[in-house]
């Protein structure tokens, strides 16, 4: 029950979140920076573009769930909606992507979450991440993948700021 709560808890991680960016041809031009990493500040996490996004979720033991919400404009996409007690999370800029870790403490467990982003986070965005328990809970590790796609401006009725509903 624990591993599903946490699952759930990565998705609204992934709409509080976003990692190999979503290719479109300006994304294919040849980057001319370095895969090295660099230290940033939390101050560097990517920050959606507010209003009606659709995500998709896609987990090896949950399948695929696609997902409606409103982004407002204090967007928190790496910090999780509901993870326990989480430490500052450490920002790491790797070529054109951010990779931002997070370690929370859970009543039963230490939970680390690794999440690569990428994308303009204007119209897309991807996010990839892993998901490591001490102890373990299930399992040790989990991934999920995340792709996020702007709708509009205008969020539905039934979608309301910070409130995550199922798509039907």
């Amino acid at each position: 029950m624990r591993v599903k709560t946490t699952i759930c808890a990565a998705v609204m991680f992934g709409l509080a979140l976003p990692v190999a960016g979503i290719a479109t041809a300006e994304d294919q031009k040849p980057a001319a920076e370095t895969t090295e990493k660099v230290e940033l500040g939390q101050a560097d996490i990517p920050k959606r573009k507010p209003g009606h996004w659709r995500i998709t979720t896609v987990a090896a033991n949950l399948g695929k769930t696609t997902i409606d919400t409103c982004i407002g404009p204090d967007d928190s996409i790496a910090m999780p909606a509901d993870n326990g007690d989480c430490g500052e999370p450490k920002v790491e800029k790797a070529g054109t992507e951010t990779i931002v870790t997070i370690v929370c403490k859970r009543p039963y467990a230490k939970q680390t979450m690794s999440t690569v982003f990428g994308g303009d986070f204007n119209k897309r965005y991807r996010a990839i991440m892993k998901m490591t328990f001490d102890p373990p809970d299930g399992f040790q590790t989990m991934g999920v993948t995340l792709d996020g796609e702007y709708i509009g401006p205008d969020c539905p009725p039934e979608t309301k700021q910070d409130k995550k509903e199922e798509k039907k």
